[in-house]
């Protein structure tokens, strides 16, 4: 959960760290079969613990729903693999003495800043 984690420390709650920071807390309600995650004035109910994590974290990184972060985790997995797949190809180049690939690839990256989300 980019880094979120749940950690037991023995209470009767688990705790939500973000790195070594304590931000939230996952607690079973005490009437109703469900589990609470909780972080700042976020609060969700879910099924399972580990669903009220994943899910509470997921707003809180900005998201509607633990689907969406999964969906743009995925789209961002593909954009990567293309970058190093294109890197490989001009270091390929490289080392067989054209350099055209890399002045190219310069050329491009220089024409079009690269998107920060």
């Amino acid at each position: 959960m980019t880094g979120y984690s749940l950690k037991d420390d023995g209470y009767s709650f688990k705790k939500i760290m973000h790195g070594k920071k304590w931000v939230g807390r996952v607690v079973k309600h005490a009437t109703d079969p469900v589990y609470l995650g909780i972080i700042g004035k976020i609060t969700v109910r879910m099924p399972s613990e580990t669903g009220a994590f994943r899910e509470v974290a997921a707003r809180a990184m900005g998201f509607n729903s633990v689907d969406a972060l999964l969906q743009k985790n995925a789209e961002v997995r593909v954009e990567n693999r293309q970058i190093r797949a294109e890197a490989k190809i001009v270091v390929g180049e490289m080392l067989r003495g054209n350099f055209d690939p890399l002045f190219e690839k310069m050329k491009s990256e220089a024409a079009i800043p690269r998107r920060r989300n």
